[in-house]
This record gives structure tokens, C-alpha cells and sequence, in this order.
């Protein structure tokens, strides 16, 4: 993907998670940071070799990333799914509650 088109999806996955949000500014930059946070550990995960101290420490910010994305999301009364496959956008949010059949109608957080 070119730098113009992830900057692109970027700025219009940001206008819609805003509009998501309620019209908050700072939710949906928190959100979309935290969404990169997770792309690239499951990056990490998936193609380095770590040792087992690496791998606790790489854990345990996700899981506080995590922690932080469902208090986001709890905030606006957003149900929130948690992608680890590295391939796909790691945080999908929605109204209803999200199941593996609707994971395509849910709304993904873009990482870039």
C-alpha cells in the first residue's frame, strides 16, 4: 500500500470512528494508537524469534493495550473484538455484541 493511500485510510477511518464515538476528538486518536500498538506486536509475535522474557514483556503491553481499547470502547457502549491475526485490523468495534458471522459488518480501528 502506498503512503498516500494509508494516510488516506487513516484520516477517513478517523472521521467515522469520531462520528462512532460521539464526536470526540481524543477517543478515536487514542483508539487508532492503540489499534498500531496492537498491529505491530502481533507483527512482532508472529516473525521474530523472542526469548521467553521478550515475550512476557511484549504480552503484558498487550494485554494493557487491550485493557485500554475495552475501557474505550465500555466508555460509548461499544462491544469490542480483539483480532490478534497480524494480517487483519487489530480492534473491531460495535453497537451489538460482535460474533464470528458478524465480524464483517463490525467496525475496524485502522492501525496505520
Amino acid at each position: 500500500m502506498r503512503r498516500e493511500s494509508k494516510e488516506t485510510a487513516k484520516r477517513e477511518n478517523l472521521v467515522l470512528l469520531a462520528s462512532l464515538l460521539g464526536g470526540s476528538t481524543d477517543a478515536p486518536l487514542a483508539m487508532q494508537d492503540i489499534a498500531r500498538r496492537l498491529h505491530r506486536a502481533y507483527e512482532r509475535q508472529c516473525n521474530e524469534n523472542m526469548d521467553e522474557r521478550t515475550e512476557k514483556r511484549l504480552e503484558a503491553r498487550i494485554e494493557k493495550d487491550y485493557f485500554l481499547a475495552a475501557g474505550i470502547a465500555s466508555r460509548y457502549s461499544l462491544h469490542i473484538y480483539h483480532n490478534t491475526d497480524p494480517r487483519g485490523w487489530p480492534i473491531l468495534l460495535s453497537r451489538q455484541p460482535i460474533t464470528r458471522d458478524a465480524l464483517a459488518t463490525s467496525f475496524r480501528v485502522c492501525p496505520y
